[in-house]
């Protein structure tokens, strides 16, 4: 981290500051958002879970009618939507814990599966809610695959994990 400031003689001076620490997720705090990336290993484990079971969703969603249009669909075909807001999605989870906590902080992730500094950086992952959640799963593992990477040490910022 720099600051920057104008000195009285003109020009301008950066210097170079230590960044101040960010607390890390208690009970009572939440853990920072730049902290809260998930080994890809974490979400392989997370998906198979998904992917075992079958759902009754909303199909499609009427919020006039949460009764209307529900039917059983495995796992595997679920939308990222539907992962985080069904029944006993990741919102409905996130509720069980105080307000406001992510799901990286539910007591189900171990802290070995979160990202923390001095860690391999992370990549940030962009996706479609409304296309198949497995889809997001093939597609990560796809690339690292391709890497030969290790998947406990690869570490990604999805926002179905990092988010309130």
């Amino acid at each position: 981290m720099f600051s920057c400031c104008l000195p009285r003689s003109g020009g301008v001076k950066v210097t170079p500051q230590e960044p101040e620490p960010e607390p890390v997720a208690t009970q009572d705090r939440r853990r920072p958002a730049s902290e809260c990336a998930v080994s890809l290993d974490f979400f392989v484990r997370f998906c198979a879970t998904i992917q075992a079971e079958t759902y009754r969703v909303q199909r499609p969603y009427d919020v006039n009618n949460p009764d209307a249009n529900t039917v059983s669909v495995p796992g595997r075909e679920l939308t990222t939507s539907e992962v985080v807001y069904m029944e006993s999605g990741i919102k409905q989870q996130c509720r069980e814990l105080q307000q406001g906590k992510r799901y990286v902080d539910h007591p189900k992730v171990n802290e070995a599966d979160v990202w923390r500094p001095g860690l391999p950086k992370f990549s940030f992952i962009s996706h479609a809610w409304e296309n198949p959640f497995v889809l997001l799963l093939d597609t990560l593992t796809d690339h690292f695959n391709k890497q030969q990477a290790d998947f406990r040490s690869i570490y990604v910022w999805i926002d179905i994990f990092a988010s309130a």
